[in-house]
C-alpha cells in the first residue's frame, strides 16, 4: 500500500503511519548542529522539511490515519520508548 508521505513503518490494518525523523534532516532540537558552511541553505532546507512534515501529518490525519513521529536519536538511545509508543497506539485501536 502506497501511503502519502512515505512513512518509515505502516500498520495498514490499524491505519498507523510511523515516521523516524532524522536528527540532521529535520532539525532535532537536541542533536542538530547547523553546518558552518552554507548556513542559509541549510536553514532553508530544514525549515522546508519541517513544513513538509506538518503537511504530511495533517493530510494523513484528515484521511483517517494515526501518525507517530519519533526522532532518530530516540530510536537509537531508547528504542523501548519508541516501540512502547507504537504499542500503545496499536493497543488503543483494538
Amino acid at each position: 500500500m502506497d501511503v502519502f508521505g512515505r512513512p518509515d513503518f505502516v500498520f495498514t490494518k490499524d491505519r498507523l503511519a510511523v515516521f523516524v525523523d532524522g536528527c540532521f534532516w529535520h532539525g532535532c532540537p537536541r542533536c542538530f548542529q547547523m553546518p558552518r558552511q552554507n548556513r542559509h541553505f541549510w536553514r532553508t532546507k530544514i525549515k522546508r522539511n519541517r513544513i513538509r512534515d506538518r503537511l504530511v501529518t495533517r493530510t494523513l490525519k484528515e484521511r483517517g490515519w494515526k501518525v507517530l513521529r519519533t526522532w532518530e536519536c530516540v530510536l537509537q538511545r531508547r528504542p523501548a520508548s519508541a516501540v512502547g509508543r507504537i504499542r500503545k497506539v496499536l493497543d488503543e485501536a483494538v
